[in-house]
């Protein structure tokens, strides 16, 4: 038995110290995160932060910053929003014109890869007066000209006790 406890965590200390010699130092200015990958992953997460942020803002304007013009939302009724025109028509003349909702927004996945496409996955809770539902949220992002865009946005109701 013994054996086989040194057999599992001799390649698993060889692993460490070959990451630990391969990591740049710290104390050399150089990290693990100045490339130019790392770059476009910081500018993602500003992005679904202000995607996210524009919501208990109402802030139409701040919302468009983040979307592409062929930005497209499907609502759990199956209803489908083509276009930021579209879009953004309906974000400002009634989700965020009306006061009286909230909604949460609680990460359970990020993907993002390179400086291509990443996407972002939220359980989220909305309420309203006299109204609530539980959703999956799914947004897909695309990188143009230096910029992290919503091209997709999937909204799901998850069914009663699920």
């Amino acid at each position: 038995m013994r054996r086989r406890s040194l057999y599992y965590a001799a390649p698993g200390a060889a692993l460490l110290i070959a990451l630990s010699a391969a990591a740049p130092s710290q104390g050399r200015g150089a990290t693990a995160d100045t490339g130019p990958h790392s770059r476009c992953a910081r500018q993602f997460d500003a992005a679904v932060a202000q995607y996210v942020d524009a919501h208990p803002a109402r802030d139409v304007d701040m919302f468009a910053e983040v979307l592409h013009d062929g930005w497209t939302v499907v609502f759990p009724d199956a209803e489908i929003l083509k276009g930021k025109k579209a879009g953004l028509k309906w974000v400002r003349e009634e989700f965020f014109n009306d006061p009286d909702w909230t909604q949460t927004f609680d990460e359970e996945r990020r993907v993002v890869s390179g400086c291509r496409t990443g996407f972002v996955l939220f359980d989220s809770l909305y309420e309203a007066p006299g109204y609530r539902t539980h959703l999956k949220i799914g947004l897909t992002f695309t990188y143009e000209h230096g910029r992290w865009l919503v091209i997709h946005d999937q909204n799901t109701r998850v069914p009663a006790g699920g």
